[in-house]
């Protein structure tokens, strides 16, 4: 019941990011990179020992640091907004320290009812800074849990933004609007090639669940130097035995698509 729990959760959280704020600063500061440290935690035992009880967090994530020009708060309070998330509800907490005596507490209450319940139960948290030149930033926030079932389960998560403005970047900020279509042919040709899928075999029939059975890129991406990549969690578009899917575009192959001020941007 508890991996039930924690997988709402997940996707809640989910959902939490994808509700991406769409407002901007005004102005026109140019802001190349952002400097930015790293804080580590590691609570709990040691689960090394298969035989008993064990509950362990490790969380790892970019502080961005202040700078004149912009404010760089929203993008600390979205990273700490998934840090100190809740596992089984919808909650925030104000430190790793409070999280991780939640955590405890449930996995404690679990031992309580079932005195020989030995399953070690873990978070682990990280959050990358995957790109972070020419004016954008992108972020991947990374969970991977276990809380009893068969499997841990795990998600990547990426937000991009404009360093120039902080808004928080959609796929439509980067790609035209009336080549979507195209695009979504290219990730599909892609997919087609990775999992070994015919020209004219439907995708449900190759294990796939795209709605109405067409395929469609999510907007789940991170920038980089040599393309967009978009990610697909597992349980996505498929059964978790599936795992994720990784489908890169590179600008070669996209650049006719692509904003003008992107494009500038990315000296492309």
């Amino acid at each position: 019941m508890k991996n039930i729990f924690a997988l709402i959760s997940i996707i809640t959280i989910s959902i939490l990011f994808m509700k991406c704020k769409d407002d901007s600063l005004p102005g026109n500061s140019f802001v190349d990179t952002l400097a930015y440290s790293y804080k580590h935690y590691n609570l709990g035992g040691n689960c090394e020992n298969q035989d008993t009880g064990c509950v362990k967090i490790i969380i790892d994530f970019p502080v961005i640091e202040e700078i004149d020009r912009i404010d760089v708060s929203r993008i600390n309070d979205t990273i700490n907004e998934f840090v100190l998330s809740a596992i089984f509800e919808d909650e925030q907490f104000d430190s790793v320290f409070t999280l991780y005596n939640y955590f405890k507490k449930n996995y404690d209450s679990v031992r309580e009812e079932f005195p020989d319940y030995n399953h070690q139960w873990f978070v682990h948290r990280n959050v990358e800074v995957n790109f972070n030149q020419n004016s954008f930033l992108s972020i991947g926030m990374e969970e991977s849990m276990f809380t009893g079932g068969a499997h841990p389960v795990s998600f990547i998560y990426y937000v991009n933004y404009s360093t120039d403005t902080l808004k928080c970047l959609s796929i439509h900020d980067i790609v035209d609007s009336k080549y979507m279509d195209e695009l979504n042919i290219l990730g599909e040709k892609q997919l087609r090639s990775l999992y070994n899928i015919k020209e004219n075999e439907p995708l449900d029939s190759a294990g796939f669940w795209f709605p109405d059975n067409e395929f469609t890129l999510n907007d789940n991406f991170t920038i980089k130097q040599n393309g967009i990549n978009f990610y697909f969690n597992s349980y996505e578009i498929a059964p978790y035995a599936f795992g994720s899917t990784a489908i890169t575009l590179p600008y070669s192959e996209i650049e006719h698509m692509l904003n003008d001020e992107f494009k500038s941007k990315m000296n492309l």
